[in-house]
């Protein structure tokens, strides 16, 4: 009898389970801020993606798979910057910006950390430039080809080998800082702080993109993909912490603890939008990691300059 009573109550559970699930496929939506141009087919292919890694997302914080709940305690950090020659004229702007922030997280924040640059073997340009200043380590990964502005299979190698040296290394966060991204003072310290304080295991900056001019965020939410510019959302929600839970992530500047280190950096693309971070961020999720960007202020992002120097005699080939 206790038997079937417990297949009777199972049944209802996975009953409730499922038709809560058809209303989500039938009412989740994406909200854009700008323009996307896809297929009905391949638009509710991706609305069909962010469902699954919804439900995977699930899984994993129920299952108590999610290593994110671990205490945290940020007190050594590896920045890692990967870079090519096509933004050598760039590194005095980036590492004055860093300088400037990391200066001002000493003062509050009793941390040590290392600086890594990693670069093809041949960007002799930028790696000329970084060894300018002191203390600099390089990461030099072998050739690869870019064309059309990037090559995602050979920045792969320069992102997780930088990963793989924080763990064994054993960081206690690291802190990616693209070529093209100025951070501001206070960001080293909000990061640390955020990470320390509240259930947050990455953190980043977010800047204006380049594609679309426009400092947007992605949250799943209210059944639908918002991407949506950060100061309507923050005054859509009434958002009054330094800080926005998003539901992926953007690497441009971005610190991640050791918490969320196991996730490799992968490449895919979704509501037309592709990269590294898009890979990354998706996969963060899917694994339970919990995300937020800085609400305060956006990084300085220098693409403008990136595209005048993609036609120089820089290593761009």
């Amino acid at each position: 009898m206790a038997f079937i009573i417990l297949v009777i109550i199972i049944s209802i559970c996975v009953a409730v389970i499922c038709v809560n699930i058809l209303r989500w496929k039938q009412t989740l939506e994406v909200r854009a801020d700008f323009s996307i141009s896809m297929s009905d087919y391949e638009l509710q292919h991706d609305i069909n993606k962010c469902i699954e890694m919804t439900h995977v997302r699930n899984y994993n914080i129920a299952s108590n798979t999610v290593t994110a709940n671990m205490a945290k305690s940020v007190n050594n950090i590896m920045f890692l910057f990967p870079t090519i020659d096509r933004d050598a004229h760039l590194v005095d702007i980036i590492y004055n910006a860093f300088e400037s922030s990391i200066d001002y997280a000493l003062t509050i924040d009793n941390i040590s950390y290392d600086v890594f640059v990693t670069c093809r073997k041949s960007d002799l340009i930028v790696q000329r430039e970084w060894k300018k200043y002191n203390n600099i380590k390089f990461m030099l990964v072998d050739d690869y080809i870019i064309t059309n502005n990037h090559n995602y299979d050979g920045m792969l190698n320069t992102y997780n080998n930088g990963r793989l040296r924080a763990i064994n290394d054993n960081y206690d966060a690291m802190m990616i800082i693209e070529s093209d991204v100025g951070i501001k003072k206070q960001t080293i310290h909000d990061m640390i702080d955020i990470i320390n304080t509240t259930k947050y295991d990455v953190v980043s900056a977010i800047v204006t993109q380049s594609w679309c001019d426009i400092p947007f965020i992605t949250v799943i939410r209210d059944r639908a993909v918002q991407m949506i510019d950060i100061d309507k959302y923050i005054n859509k929600y009434n958002i009054t912490t330094n800080y926005v839970d998003v539901s992926f992530c953007d690497t441009g500047s971005t610190m991640l603890s050791k918490n969320a280190l196991h996730i490799p950096f992968t490449y895919d693309k979704i509501f037309g939008i592709h990269g590294i971070d898009v890979g990354w961020g998706m996969s963060l999720f899917a694994n339970g990691i919990n995300m937020c960007v800085l609400s305060n202020y956006i990084s300085d992002h220098y693409y403008k300059d990136r595209i005048k120097q993609q036609n120089s005699d820089c290593n761009v080939q």
